[in-house]
């Protein structure tokens, strides 16, 4: 009974930081704010998590909520400092060079993207634009600090290990949470081409990194994601 009230109280506080993160991704991507990318799959990875605890081991289920719990709480806490610096700040960014020496990792990686965002202001682009090169950009340098950063944190931050072949499984809600940024950043044909692109010929290099992250810790190596794992998925929006 105690282990079932502690897995709800667990799943309300993920839920609640999905949200949140969902509606960071929501303001932002209403003002062309490129740091919406990243946060609309990060918000859809924490829902897949939620919405597929049981198909986890039973043992491994409360880990793996603190685990999303500690990441998502990282990232959610980054944008609040972000969000809730002076507005003389900004002012004081376009006049002299933005905080990317801060020691902060998050603080860089907001400030290289106000950059990379102003070189994409200043080409002829059109009204809907086929390529957004600084949406993804900047979703790469915020991914960076995720794997690099915040995930061994997590990982770190608990007692019991996730099994390789959890932590495996897990990462299939990561490439469905880029593919559904994806598709929400293009038109149809040219999101259908880049995945296409994605799956069939680049490297899966965010899932490299991720995996390294586990054997940098634990010193084994990540399995194949399970396929039975994958059948039993139920996807949510």
């Amino acid at each position: 009974m105690q282990t079932a009230t502690n897995r709800a109280s667990l799943l309300k506080q993920l839920d609640g930081i999905q949200q949140r993160i969902q509606e960071w991704s929501d303001q932002w991507f209403e003002t062309d704010d490129a740091r919406w990318f990243f946060a609309h799959a990060q918000a859809y990875i924490l829902r897949q998590i939620i919405a597929n605890i049981r198909t986890f081991p039973e043992a491994e289920r409360d880990v793996l909520l603190r685990v999303s719990i500690h990441f998502g709480k990282s990232f959610l806490e980054a944008i609040l400092k972000e969000e809730s610096k002076p507005f003389w700040r900004d002012v004081l960014e376009e006049v002299g060079p933005p905080p990317i020496w801060s020691s902060d990792q998050w603080e860089r990686a907001f400030a290289a993207c106000k950059l990379v965002r102003r070189a994409e202001d200043g080409r002829m682009r059109m009204p809907t634009p086929p390529i957004r090169a600084d949406v993804e950009a900047c979703g790469a340098l915020m991914a960076n600090v995720h794997i690099t950063k915040d995930l061994p944190a997590a990982l770190r931050s608990e007692s019991v290990r996730i099994s390789p072949q959890s932590y495996s499984n897990l990462v299939i809600f990561v490439e469905a949470g880029a593919e559904s940024a994806i598709r929400k950043l293009r038109w149809w044909g040219m999101e259908q081409l880049e995945l296409t692109i994605k799956r069939r010929f680049v490297p899966r290099l965010e899932k490299m990194w991720r995996n390294q992250v586990y054997r940098d810790l634990y010193e084994q190596d990540v399995p194949p994601e399970d396929p039975k794992f994958t059948e039993q998925v139920q996807w949510v929006p």
